[in-house]
Protein backbone atom coordinates (compact mmCIF):
# COMPACT_ATOMS: atom_id res chain seq x y z
CA UNK A 1 0.00 0.00 0.00
CA UNK A 2 1.22 3.51 -0.85
CA UNK A 3 2.67 5.17 2.29
CA UNK A 4 1.41 8.66 1.37
CA UNK A 5 -1.60 9.33 3.59
CA UNK A 6 -4.97 10.51 2.26
CA UNK A 7 -6.89 11.93 5.20
CA UNK A 8 -10.56 12.91 4.94
CA UNK A 9 -11.59 15.54 7.50
CA UNK A 10 -15.32 14.98 8.01
CA UNK A 11 -18.15 15.71 10.42
CA UNK A 12 -19.36 13.01 12.83
CA UNK A 13 -21.01 10.06 11.08
CA UNK A 14 -24.31 10.90 12.79
CA UNK A 15 -24.46 14.07 10.65
CA UNK A 16 -23.83 12.28 7.33
CA UNK A 17 -26.02 10.29 4.97
CA UNK A 18 -23.89 7.15 4.98
CA UNK A 19 -25.58 5.72 1.87
CA UNK A 20 -24.52 8.55 -0.40
CA UNK A 21 -21.82 10.67 1.18
CA UNK A 22 -19.35 11.97 -1.42
CA UNK A 23 -16.40 11.95 0.98
CA UNK A 24 -16.96 8.32 1.94
CA UNK A 25 -17.29 7.22 -1.71
CA UNK A 26 -14.04 9.06 -2.43
CA UNK A 27 -12.25 7.51 0.55
CA UNK A 28 -13.42 3.96 -0.19
CA UNK A 29 -12.49 4.34 -3.86
CA UNK A 30 -8.96 5.42 -2.96
CA UNK A 31 -8.71 2.44 -0.63
CA UNK A 32 -9.71 0.14 -3.49
CA UNK A 33 -6.87 1.73 -5.45
CA UNK A 34 -4.49 0.56 -2.68
CA UNK A 35 -3.91 4.01 -1.20
CA UNK A 36 -3.35 4.67 2.49
CA UNK A 37 -6.69 6.20 3.53
CA UNK A 38 -7.85 7.54 6.89
CA UNK A 39 -10.81 9.38 8.37
CA UNK A 40 -10.23 12.37 10.66
CA UNK A 41 -13.30 13.52 12.57
CA UNK A 42 -13.66 17.26 13.09
CA UNK A 43 -13.52 16.90 16.90
CA UNK A 44 -10.06 15.27 16.55
CA UNK A 45 -8.57 18.04 14.42
CA UNK A 46 -5.71 19.74 16.28
CA UNK A 47 -2.20 21.14 15.95
CA UNK A 48 0.68 21.15 18.46
CA UNK A 49 3.73 23.40 18.25
CA UNK A 50 5.92 20.59 19.60
CA UNK A 51 6.50 18.91 16.26
CA UNK A 52 7.80 15.72 17.85
CA UNK A 53 4.35 15.21 19.38
CA UNK A 54 2.28 16.72 16.56
CA UNK A 55 0.02 13.84 15.60
CA UNK A 56 -3.60 13.27 14.68
CA UNK A 57 -6.06 10.59 15.77
CA UNK A 58 -6.88 8.86 12.49
CA UNK A 59 -9.35 6.06 11.76
CA UNK A 60 -9.11 3.43 9.07
CA UNK A 61 -12.27 2.88 7.05
CA UNK A 62 -13.93 -0.04 5.30
CA UNK A 63 -17.15 -0.59 3.41
CA UNK A 64 -18.73 -1.60 0.11
CA UNK A 65 -19.39 0.41 -3.03
CA UNK A 66 -22.47 -1.09 -4.66
CA UNK A 67 -23.03 -1.42 -8.42
CA UNK A 68 -25.30 1.63 -8.08
CA UNK A 69 -22.37 3.55 -6.47
CA UNK A 70 -24.28 3.95 -3.25
CA UNK A 71 -22.51 2.72 -0.11
CA UNK A 72 -23.16 -0.01 2.43
CA UNK A 73 -21.54 -1.82 5.37
CA UNK A 74 -19.47 1.17 6.44
CA UNK A 75 -17.01 0.38 9.23
CA UNK A 76 -14.71 2.85 10.97
CA UNK A 77 -11.79 1.39 12.93
CA UNK A 78 -10.34 2.47 16.24
CA UNK A 79 -8.35 5.70 16.26
CA UNK A 80 -4.55 5.56 16.05
CA UNK A 81 -2.29 8.50 16.85
CA UNK A 82 -0.20 8.99 13.69
CA UNK A 83 2.35 11.52 12.51
CA UNK A 84 1.95 13.28 9.18
CA UNK A 85 4.70 13.79 6.62
CA UNK A 86 5.19 16.33 3.84
CA UNK A 87 3.30 15.05 0.82
CA UNK A 88 0.35 13.73 2.84
CA UNK A 89 -3.03 15.26 1.97
CA UNK A 90 -5.88 16.38 4.21
CA UNK A 91 -9.13 16.73 2.27
CA UNK A 92 -11.27 19.45 3.84
CA UNK A 93 -14.70 17.81 3.76
CA UNK A 94 -16.53 19.39 6.70
CA UNK A 95 -19.97 20.62 5.74
CA UNK A 96 -20.86 24.29 5.96
CA UNK A 97 -22.27 26.59 7.37
CA UNK A 98 -19.09 28.64 7.59
CA UNK A 99 -19.53 29.33 11.31
CA UNK A 100 -16.92 29.60 14.09
CA UNK A 101 -16.50 25.80 14.12
CA UNK A 102 -15.71 25.77 10.40
CA UNK A 103 -13.48 28.87 10.48
CA UNK A 104 -11.45 27.51 13.41
CA UNK A 105 -10.84 24.30 11.44
CA UNK A 106 -9.51 26.35 8.50
CA UNK A 107 -7.07 28.15 10.81
CA UNK A 108 -5.77 24.86 12.23
CA UNK A 109 -5.39 23.43 8.73
CA UNK A 110 -3.29 26.45 7.79
CA UNK A 111 -0.73 25.37 10.41
CA UNK A 112 -0.56 21.87 8.92
CA UNK A 113 -0.06 23.45 5.52
CA UNK A 114 2.99 25.28 6.93
CA UNK A 115 4.40 21.83 7.80
CA UNK A 116 4.21 20.69 4.18
CA UNK A 117 0.84 18.93 4.34
CA UNK A 118 -1.30 19.46 1.24
CA UNK A 119 -4.80 20.76 2.03
CA UNK A 120 -7.53 20.15 -0.55
CA UNK A 121 -9.56 22.33 -0.89
CA UNK A 122 -7.14 24.87 0.56
CA UNK A 123 -8.63 26.80 3.48
CA UNK A 124 -7.34 30.18 2.32
CA UNK A 125 -8.93 29.56 -1.08
CA UNK A 126 -12.24 28.66 0.58
CA UNK A 127 -12.15 31.92 2.54
CA UNK A 128 -11.35 33.94 -0.57
CA UNK A 129 -14.12 32.47 -2.72
CA UNK A 130 -17.44 32.65 -0.89
CA UNK A 131 -19.71 30.23 -2.74
CA UNK A 132 -22.59 32.56 -3.57
CA UNK A 133 -20.63 35.78 -4.08
CA UNK A 134 -18.22 34.04 -6.46
CA UNK A 135 -21.13 33.10 -8.68
CA UNK A 136 -22.94 36.44 -8.44
CA UNK A 137 -19.95 38.41 -9.73
CA UNK A 138 -20.34 36.56 -13.07
CA UNK A 139 -23.11 38.99 -14.06
CA UNK A 140 -24.88 38.93 -16.54
CA UNK A 141 -24.43 35.13 -16.45
CA UNK A 142 -25.78 35.10 -12.90
CA UNK A 143 -29.18 35.86 -11.44
CA UNK A 144 -29.72 39.46 -10.25
CA UNK A 145 -28.74 39.18 -6.59
CA UNK A 146 -28.68 41.24 -3.41
CA UNK A 147 -26.32 40.23 -0.59
CA UNK A 148 -26.34 42.15 2.67
CA UNK A 149 -28.19 43.18 5.78
CA UNK A 150 -31.87 44.00 6.20
CA UNK A 151 -31.98 47.71 5.41
CA UNK A 152 -32.86 50.36 2.87
CA UNK A 153 -30.72 48.87 0.14
CA UNK A 154 -32.70 45.62 0.27
CA UNK A 155 -35.98 47.53 -0.03
CA UNK A 156 -34.58 49.45 -2.99
CA UNK A 157 -33.50 46.18 -4.66
CA UNK A 158 -36.89 44.45 -4.42
CA UNK A 159 -38.71 47.60 -5.52
CA UNK A 160 -36.52 47.95 -8.62
CA UNK A 161 -37.08 44.27 -9.45
CA UNK A 162 -40.82 44.60 -8.91
CA UNK A 163 -40.90 47.53 -11.33
CA UNK A 164 -39.66 45.21 -14.10
CA UNK A 165 -42.28 42.57 -13.30
CA UNK A 166 -40.84 40.41 -10.49
CA UNK A 167 -43.63 39.25 -8.17
CA UNK A 168 -41.84 36.60 -6.08
CA UNK A 169 -38.44 36.41 -4.47
CA UNK A 170 -36.14 33.84 -2.91
CA UNK A 171 -34.40 34.79 0.33
CA UNK A 172 -31.76 32.58 1.96
CA UNK A 173 -28.85 32.78 4.39
CA UNK A 174 -25.45 33.61 2.95
CA UNK A 175 -23.57 30.67 4.50
CA UNK A 176 -26.04 27.79 4.79
CA UNK A 177 -26.27 24.60 2.68
CA UNK A 178 -28.63 21.84 1.46
CA UNK A 179 -31.51 24.26 1.02
CA UNK A 180 -31.62 25.14 4.73
CA UNK A 181 -33.31 28.49 5.38
CA UNK A 182 -34.45 29.03 1.77
CA UNK A 183 -37.82 30.79 1.55
CA UNK A 184 -40.02 31.84 -1.36
CA UNK A 185 -41.88 35.06 -0.57
CA UNK A 186 -44.07 37.44 -2.55
CA UNK A 187 -43.04 41.03 -3.18
CA UNK A 188 -46.04 42.25 -1.17
CA UNK A 189 -45.22 40.16 1.91
CA UNK A 190 -41.51 40.91 1.75
CA UNK A 191 -42.17 44.62 1.34
CA UNK A 192 -44.59 44.60 4.28
CA UNK A 193 -42.03 42.77 6.39
CA UNK A 194 -39.30 45.28 5.54
CA UNK A 195 -41.64 48.21 6.28
CA UNK A 196 -42.57 46.92 9.73
CA UNK A 197 -41.19 48.70 12.78
CA UNK A 198 -38.76 45.87 13.57
CA UNK A 199 -38.21 43.61 10.52
CA UNK A 200 -36.76 40.29 11.69
CA UNK A 201 -35.10 37.49 9.75
CA UNK A 202 -33.43 34.32 11.07
CA UNK A 203 -30.03 35.45 9.72
CA UNK A 204 -28.18 38.78 9.78
CA UNK A 205 -26.89 38.70 6.20
CA UNK A 206 -29.08 37.30 3.49
CA UNK A 207 -29.30 36.68 -0.24
CA UNK A 208 -32.33 37.98 -2.12
CA UNK A 209 -33.04 37.06 -5.74
CA UNK A 210 -35.99 37.08 -8.11
CA UNK A 211 -37.72 33.70 -8.01
CA UNK A 212 -36.82 31.77 -11.15
CA UNK A 213 -40.23 30.61 -12.38
CA UNK A 214 -38.75 27.95 -14.69
CA UNK A 215 -37.19 26.04 -11.79
CA UNK A 216 -39.44 23.08 -12.67
CA UNK A 217 -37.18 22.62 -15.73
CA UNK A 218 -34.38 21.81 -13.31
CA UNK A 219 -31.00 23.01 -12.14
CA UNK A 220 -27.66 21.57 -13.28
CA UNK A 221 -24.92 20.36 -10.95
CA UNK A 222 -21.56 20.28 -12.77
CA UNK A 223 -18.46 18.92 -11.02
CA UNK A 224 -14.83 19.77 -11.81
CA UNK A 225 -11.60 18.32 -10.40
CA UNK A 226 -8.36 20.29 -10.89
CA UNK A 227 -9.98 22.19 -13.77
CA UNK A 228 -11.10 18.98 -15.48
CA UNK A 229 -14.83 18.70 -16.16
CA UNK A 230 -16.11 15.40 -14.76
CA UNK A 231 -19.82 15.49 -15.58
CA UNK A 232 -23.26 16.86 -14.75
CA UNK A 233 -26.69 15.92 -13.50
CA UNK A 234 -29.99 17.78 -13.82
CA UNK A 235 -31.88 18.19 -10.53
CA UNK A 236 -35.64 18.69 -10.65
CA UNK A 237 -37.86 19.74 -7.71
CA UNK A 238 -40.63 17.53 -6.44
CA UNK A 239 -44.03 18.30 -7.92
CA UNK A 240 -45.34 21.50 -6.37
CA UNK A 241 -41.99 22.41 -4.81
CA UNK A 242 -39.55 25.17 -5.75
CA UNK A 243 -36.14 23.85 -4.62
CA UNK A 244 -34.04 21.67 -6.92
CA UNK A 245 -32.16 20.30 -3.94
CA UNK A 246 -31.71 16.55 -3.63
CA UNK A 247 -31.53 16.83 0.17
CA UNK A 248 -35.03 18.33 -0.06
CA UNK A 249 -36.41 15.56 -2.28
CA UNK A 250 -35.46 16.63 -5.83
CA UNK A 251 -34.89 13.94 -8.47
CA UNK A 252 -31.90 13.82 -10.82
CA UNK A 253 -30.82 12.46 -14.22
CA UNK A 254 -27.59 12.41 -16.21
CA UNK A 255 -27.12 15.38 -18.52
CA UNK A 256 -24.55 17.81 -19.95
CA UNK A 257 -24.37 21.56 -19.40
CA UNK A 258 -24.57 24.10 -22.26
CA UNK A 259 -21.21 24.83 -23.90
CA UNK A 260 -21.37 28.56 -23.13
CA UNK A 261 -21.79 27.79 -19.42
CA UNK A 262 -19.06 25.14 -19.55
CA UNK A 263 -16.67 27.73 -20.96
CA UNK A 264 -17.53 30.17 -18.15
CA UNK A 265 -16.99 27.47 -15.51
CA UNK A 266 -13.57 26.73 -16.99
CA UNK A 267 -12.71 30.42 -16.80
CA UNK A 268 -13.70 30.59 -13.12
CA UNK A 269 -11.74 27.39 -12.46
CA UNK A 270 -8.51 29.09 -13.52
CA UNK A 271 -8.88 31.64 -10.72
CA UNK A 272 -9.93 29.01 -8.17
CA UNK A 273 -7.03 26.71 -9.03
CA UNK A 274 -4.54 29.50 -8.33
CA UNK A 275 -5.91 29.58 -4.77
CA UNK A 276 -5.71 25.84 -4.12
CA UNK A 277 -9.31 24.91 -4.93
CA UNK A 278 -9.21 21.43 -6.48
CA UNK A 279 -12.84 20.27 -6.33
CA UNK A 280 -15.63 22.60 -7.47
CA UNK A 281 -19.35 21.96 -7.98
CA UNK A 282 -21.39 24.50 -9.93
CA UNK A 283 -25.15 24.94 -9.64
CA UNK A 284 -26.55 26.32 -12.90
CA UNK A 285 -30.05 27.50 -13.82
CA UNK A 286 -30.32 27.29 -17.62
CA UNK A 287 -27.25 29.38 -18.56
CA UNK A 288 -26.84 31.27 -15.27
CA UNK A 289 -24.50 30.16 -12.49
CA UNK A 290 -26.28 30.26 -9.13
CA UNK A 291 -23.57 28.84 -6.86
CA UNK A 292 -19.87 27.89 -6.97
CA UNK A 293 -19.54 25.22 -4.27
CA UNK A 294 -16.04 25.04 -2.75
CA UNK A 295 -16.59 24.33 0.97
CA UNK A 296 -17.62 20.69 0.61
CA UNK A 297 -18.73 20.00 -2.99
CA UNK A 298 -21.10 17.05 -3.01
CA UNK A 299 -23.38 14.81 -5.13
CA UNK A 300 -20.49 12.63 -6.29
CA UNK A 301 -22.55 9.50 -5.59
CA UNK A 302 -25.53 10.88 -7.52
CA UNK A 303 -23.29 11.86 -10.44
CA UNK A 304 -21.76 8.36 -10.51
CA UNK A 305 -25.17 6.68 -10.20
CA UNK A 306 -26.69 8.75 -13.01
CA UNK A 307 -23.80 8.16 -15.44
CA UNK A 308 -23.08 4.60 -14.25
CA UNK A 309 -19.37 5.13 -13.62
CA UNK A 310 -17.41 5.87 -10.47
CA UNK A 311 -16.26 9.46 -10.86
CA UNK A 312 -14.32 9.21 -7.59
CA UNK A 313 -11.72 7.22 -9.54
CA UNK A 314 -10.91 10.45 -11.38
CA UNK A 315 -10.12 12.34 -8.16
CA UNK A 316 -6.58 10.98 -7.87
Amino acid sequence: MNSTKHIFLIDPLSQLNLKKDSSLLWALTLKQLKKSVFILFSHDLCFQNDQSNSKLFLHEIDGSILDTFYLSDLKVGQANSLSLSPGDTIYMRMDPPMNDHYLNALMILREWKRQGIHISNDGDGILKHQEKLTSYRQYPQALPSFVGGVGGALKQFIQSQNQIGVEDFIIKPLNAYSGIGVEKISYQKLNEKLNSATPTFPFSYLVCQPFWSDIHQGEYRAIFWKQQYLGSILKKPKSGEYMANIAQGATFVATEIPKSTLDLCKKINLELANDGIDLVAYDIMQDKISEVNVTCPGLLVELSHAHQRNFAEMLF
